[in-house]
């Protein structure tokens, strides 16, 4: 299931491309010069499965320290929640049920972006810096495979930057 596909892949990265205006001029060839693929940075994520407990999902995320959790179901993606979505979820039925009951399906996300491993990185910050999540789910043949965040992608340039 992809949602988006971009043909931008392999082709190099200039300053005359959308999105980068921002990016200072002398950062534009230091972040850009080589083309960093997804799957150099992407990390394995922490997944919960649909019928996940919400109060078992929020302590996997506090433990490991992290905001976005991807939702499957034998390896594929199904959707995504964040620790936004399980506050909401909270906010929206604290007087109807038990929210710590209730399965990670009722507060996920199912409409969400997904890159390629082999996506460029600059790709992915731009996808990043318009969705809604700050994160993103990497999936290969219909398999999730990793996750990107929008403070990997802000580690990765910056790593670059000072190279």
């Amino acid at each position: 299931m992809r949602v988006a596909t971009h043909p931008s892949q392999g082709f190099r990265i200039t300053a005359r491309s959308p999105g980068l205006s921002h990016v200072p001029e002398v950062a534009r060839g230091v972040l850009f010069d080589r083309i960093m693929k997804l799957r150099e940075l992407m990390k394995s994520p922490v997944t919960v499965d649909e019928d996940t407990p919400l109060g078992e999902v929020q302590a996997r995320m506090r433990a490991q320290h992290v905001r976005h959790v991807p939702v499957v179901v034998d390896g594929e993606l199904r959707g995504m929640i964040s620790d936004r979505d399980i506050y909401c979820y909270r906010a929206l039925m604290s007087n109807e049920i038990d929210w710590e009951r209730s399965p990670a399906k009722w507060a996920m996300v199912t409409a969400m972006q997904v890159a390629d491993p082999d996506d460029a990185l600059a790709d992915v910050a731009h996808r990043l810096s318009d969705a809604p999540l700050a994160a993103m789910p990497v999936v290969d043949h219909g398999k999730l495979v990793g996750l990107v965040t929008a403070n990997d992608v802000i580690e990765a340039q910056v790593r670059a930057a000072m190279a």
